[in-house]
């Protein structure tokens, strides 16, 4: 029997990243998608539709960041229904849930975070050897600025995951 555990939207979330994965890199030929990456599927209960998140890695210039994003996300709406076709075709289920795609910024916040990180505890070793030498360390708000950034990307990453919707909820 089957684990109720991990459902039939489980499932059913599994197939989808890994087809749309495929199909994406072969099918579709927008030059806005790019290197996306399916984070995650979450299909509702009653798998009429699927929340497909998505992330586009290469962008380094942070200016045209959310520009970037929202074409991103208009290409792959706009092809949603070619990739649900082609899903029907290679798929033995019945209905194909609907896509909605959505930007996932946690990959983006995790890295974010990282590099403060690093940053605050290079500071504080720099400082450290500074007071081993016995030379005269002014107290730095740069470590202080550098763990209210964390707090602040920590903040803002429990917002956006708060945010998100919930299969199977009203929307």
């Amino acid at each position: 029997m089957a684990n109720r555990a991990y459902g039939r939207e489980h499932r059913v979330g599994d197939f989808l990243q890994r087809e749309l994965s495929a199909l994406i890199r072969s099918e579709l030929r927008d030059p806005r998608i790019g290197m996306v990456t399916i984070n995650e599927v979450r299909v509702a209960k009653d798998l009429a539709y699927a929340d497909v998140y998505v992330s586009q890695l290469g962008r380094d210039e942070p200016e045209d960041t959310s520009e970037a994003r929202a074409d991103l996300l208009h290409a792959l709406r706009g092809a949603a229904g070619l990739l649900r076709s082609l899903l029907a075709k290679s798929a033995t289920m019945r209905i194909v849930p609907r896509l909605r795609f959505q930007y996932d910024t946690g990959l983006e916040s995790g890295m974010r975070m990282d590099r403060l990180i690093h940053e605050a505890l290079a500071k504080d070793r720099a400082a450290a050897a500074q007071t081993a030498r016995g030379e005269l360390v002014e107290p730095s708000t740069s470590v202080d600025g550098a763990a209210n950034e964390i707090a602040k990307a920590e903040d803002n990453a429990v917002s956006a995951a708060l945010a998100m919707p919930v299969p199977g909820a009203a929307s």
